[in-house]
């Protein structure tokens, strides 16, 4: 299940450190992969969905698929979503 939530890097105010961060009052777990996204294309909006692992209760949402605003969906950073989620 998705959630129409959107995530800046300014929401987690430009983090450089993988962690869990509230956002408008949601705990979202932000990983590395999503901080080199971030640090290569500063403006990408990240969408949020429930996390696959629900062992753990302090993590609402994690962040998921991106888009670059104003762009077609670059294919360039895709190879970092996908190691994610391969770890």
């Amino acid at each position: 299940m998705e959630y129409d939530m959107k995530v800046t890097w300014d929401d987690i105010e430009r983090a450089t450190i993988e962690g869990v961060f509230i956002v408008h009052g949601r705990s979202i777990g932000v990983s590395g992969t999503a901080i080199d996204v971030w640090k290569r294309h500063p403006e990408a909006v990240f969408n949020t969905s429930v996390p696959t692992d629900r062992n753990t209760d302090t993590i609402d949402l994690v962040l998921s698929d991106f888009e670059l605003p104003g762009e077609e969906q670059d294919k360039v950073a895709q190879p970092y979503l996908r190691s994610a989620s391969d770890e």
